[in-house]
């Protein structure tokens, strides 16, 4: 008899259009992909998404792209410009990426 855990079961569309929904407008990474590109396809777009999702999650196999990211420096506030140690860095990372994880956390919990 085949068992299904929930960790295997496929990606559906409606987790997708959840987890896109559950965003808010940030600045996109690498790719220059925004969230907002996605709040404006349609449906018959989107479809193709999870079909993505499921392919990545069964072979285990992530987009090299998606393993970049832009740091980029900002500044704290009242501190010396001239010093690193002034400096918070934040991680630009693929949209679509943080999307799949959104949808991932959703199948673990």
């Amino acid at each position: 008899m085949s068992h299904t855990t929930p960790i295997d079961r496929l990606f559906p569309l409606n987790e997708l259009l959840s987890a896109i929904n559950d965003t808010e407008n940030t600045t996109p990474g690498p790719d220059s992909i925004c969230y907002e590109m996605f709040k404006h396809m349609s449906i018959k777009s989107l479809e193709v998404m999870p079909q993505l999702f499921n392919k990545i999650w069964f072979n285990g196999k992530i987009p090299p792209s998606w393993l970049h990211s832009i740091v980029v420096p900002i500044p704290k506030p009242t501190k010396p410009a001239h010093l690193p140690s002034s400096y918070c860095p934040i991680s630009l990372t693929s949209n679509v990426s943080k999307l799949f994880e959104k949808m991932i956390v959703c199948q673990l919990n």
